[in-house]
């Protein structure tokens, strides 16, 4: 926790973009947050989607699960998210998922079933993005969307878009998003998808304000895939590569090894980028990368097991 909060505050930001992160009670996000309150400011705001929680919202109860069994698990999970709401029990559930992994493992070794969708629903309403953004900002606009439609997909994620407003009268879009991680030739095709989707949904809405920011996971390398592709030609530029003229050499992994639950399927590279729509109207100053230190007590713990990105800029 230390590490991570002395990566955070190095960089300092305004807007902070996480994806795969415990919300919702669980307050990972929060901690991140209040280690940004320094200097007497007022506190930044966590703004948070659960994964699920945003699919069973905008999709709907599978039907598979029929019109009585369908409206029950729906129930169900709602009651759970309000129950994290309550002191502590967000907390002390933020503290098991590693213990419930391994029992997921040894269930599998001695039955030959995997429980990861129990293991899945119980923890689903505290997991999914957040976005924080200082107190300065005011929030006009949030809401949010399921990459997948298929609530049994372990990679089920959420795309989140918030609308803010600069103390000068210029606005934004900040996108959270994070693609999906298959690794098998088809992940490829589903990444595609994905961002088509999010392009879909941000069309109607882009000259709302002065610039957008599409920021998180790509999962993909430039030169492996098309998705880049779809960002460019919809007039999205890199925003590291504006200000140097290339993108890191490598976010992806960051080196950390010190857990069994780290994702190493896939080629190291460049996976986390900083898209920017209307780069025209604001004014790049600095871009690169953060959290490539490893704590002094332990050289296989990182903060992240992606390296942050980060783009500085104001408008003119």
């Amino acid at each position: 926790r230390r590490l991570l909060r002395s990566t955070v505050c190095a960089i300092k930001p305004d807007i902070l973009a996480l994806q795969e992160v415990m919300v919702n009670g669980a307050d990972q996000d929060r901690f991140i947050a209040r280690a940004l309150n320094t200097d007497g400011r007022p506190p930044f705001r966590c703004l948070s989607e659960a994964s699920i929680l945003a699919y069973l919202r905008s999709v709907g109860t599978p039907k598979m699960f029929g019109k009585i069994l369908g409206p029950i698990i729906h129930l169900a999970i709602e009651l759970e998210n309000a129950l994290l709401q309550l002191p502590f029990v967000g907390f002390i559930m933020a503290r098991f998922p590693h213990f419930l992994e391994r029992v997921r493992h040894w269930a599998h070794d001695w039955t030959g079933i995997d429980i990861f969708w129990s293991y899945y629903l119980l923890y689903a309403p505290i997991w999914g993005m957040s976005t924080i953004v200082a107190p300065e900002l005011e929030v006009l606009e949030r809401g949010a969307i399921p990459l997948r439609t298929d609530i049994y997909d372990k990679h089920l994620t959420t795309t989140q878009r918030v609308k803010l407003r600069f103390p000068c009268g210029r606005t934004i879009w900040l996108v959270n998003m994070h693609l999906d991680s298959t690794t098998a030739p088809q992940g490829a095709e589903i990444r595609a998808r994905e961002v088509h989707l999010i392009l879909d949904w941000m069309r109607p809405v882009l000259d709302e304000v002065d610039a957008t920011f599409a920021v998180g996971d790509n999962n993909s390398l430039l030169e492996k895939e098309h998705i880049f592709d779809l960002w460019r030609d919809a007039g999205f530029v890199s925003a590291h590569e504006a200000v140097h003229g290339s993108n890191p050499d490598k976010t992806w992994p960051s080196g950390i090894a010190c857990s069994p639950f780290i994702d190493t399927d896939g080629e190291p590279g460049c996976l986390d980028y900083i898209w920017v729509h209307g780069s025209n109207s604001i004014k790049f100053h600095d871009a690169g990368v953060g959290g490539d230190a490893s704590c002094e007590m332990d050289e296989q713990l990182y903060a992240s097991d992606h390296l942050a990105v980060f783009a500085t800029f104001s408008f003119p």
